[in-house]
Order: C-alpha cells, then sequence, then structure tokens
C-alpha cells in the first residue's frame, strides 16, 4: 500500500469534513485513524490485497457499503476485542449511509467499490 502525498487543494477539501469528501466523490481512497487523523493511500496494485486491507485496520476485515459507491473496511472485532476505540469520523460516514445508531471502532479505509477485488 503506497501512502500519498496531501495537496494543498486536497487537504483544504478534509476541512470541510470527511463526510462532505465522500459524498461528492472527491477521493478515492481514505484511511481514517481511530484518533481523527487521516492517510490517503492506494493499493500496491490495481487493487487492495487481503494483507493490505488488514494492515489498514489491524486485523480481519469487513465491509460495510457506503453511498456514492464508496466501501468502508473495519476492523471485523474492533468492537469486541477491547483494542480498538470509537473512531469519531468513520461513525459518521456511517450514519450517512445507514438509519442506526451503531458506532464504529478503530481504524478504517474508505474506498471506491473499485479497488476491491
Amino acid at each position: 500500500m503506497k501512502k500519498l502525498e496531501m495537496s494543498s487543494d486536497i487537504a483544504k477539501i478534509l476541512y470541510c469534513s470527511v463526510s462532505c469528501v465522500v459524498k461528492h466523490g472527491k477521493i478515492d481512497c481514505l484511511r481514517i485513524f481511530e484518533f481523527g487523523e487521516y492517510e490517503f493511500v492506494e493499493p500496491d496494485g490495481k487493487y487492495f490485497t487481503l494483507e493490505e486491507l488488514q494492515e489498514c485496520v489491524g486485523g480481519l476485515i469487513e465491509f460495510v457499503y457506503l453511498k456514492n459507491d464508496y466501501v468502508m473496511v473495519l476492523n471485523e472485532e474492533g468492537k469486541i476485542n477491547g483494542k480498538c476505540v470509537p473512531n469519531l469520523q468513520a461513525t459518521k460516514l456511517y450514519h450517512n449511509s445507514h438509519e442506526t445508531d451503531d458506532v464504529i471502532y478503530g481504524n478504517v479505509l474508505i474506498c471506491k467499490n473499485k479497488y476491491l477485488d
């Protein structure tokens, strides 16, 4: 997985909030850390490998489908293993796509569906 540099234009977009960025399709792949930091990433190849996805979330993966052809990849055991804390930005994105009060725990990867094989 490659980490990408953040241009000043993209940095400005992030300030309006992650949900705004995803809602308007401004990014393809974004890793959101549980404490609110962001990192733009891309797969080493055409698609993310299982190992890259597991590295992003720190464990076993689970997919949650969001609006606009985005997928949230999260740690399947993040809520139950006691090692992760609530990810407020990821939870906000999840609530924008699903009517629920569930909370997302741990690091997540948000990416376009086209990057998953």
